[in-house]
């Protein structure tokens, strides 16, 4: 249930599809100045697994907007948690 709180909480990122009581979800973050919107699933199958990728399939650079997302939502799922990130 660590996952409610997190995707309700990531502003400009909407929740596309999820199964809270399984323990996974996927959004979709905005179109930005930076990227055309990127696709993030966090799966939490004994261990947590976060990805992102871009959602534009033309996009060839991300800029690090991908490894950012990640980064952003780990310290958040850390912070709810009380574990070090």
């Amino acid at each position: 249930m660590a996952l409610a709180r997190p995707a309700s909480e990531l502003r400009g990122d909407h929740v596309r599809r999820s199964d809270l009581a399984g323990g996974w979800l996927q959004a979709r973050t905005r179109i930005s100045f930076r990227s055309y919107g990127e696709n993030v699933y966090v799966d939490n199958g004994g261990h947590v697994h976060i990805s992102s990728e871009c959602w534009w399939p033309l996009a060839v650079i991300d800029w690090g907007k991908n490894r950012w997302n990640v980064k952003r939502i780990a310290a958040h799922l850390a912070s709810l948690l009380g574990v070090p990130f």
